[in-house]
């Protein structure tokens, strides 16, 4: 198993297969899905809430484009 991170999606070196790639995202997804269903969890409330959460500890305005970690900002 060859585990692919988004920096390798993003830089010009293509190693990896994207077949097996969709495979893998195929099974997360429905992981993920047959997760909320099971727990009765609405995926776009999820999803805002996290991102709302994000939005407060990395502000653009400090953490566009500094690598510095969010409590040394």
């Amino acid at each position: 198993m060859t585990v692919i991170t988004l920096a390798m999606l993003s830089g010009s070196d293509n190693d990896y297969n994207i077949d097996d790639v969709k495979e893998e995202l195929a099974d997360v997804l429905v992981y993920c899905r047959n997760m909320l269903d099971k727990l009765g969890l609405d995926e776009d409330e999820i999803v805002n809430a996290k991102m709302s959460k994000n939005e407060a500890k990395y502000p653009v305005e400090k953490a566009k484009g500094v690598a510095t970690k969010y409590d040394k900002f």
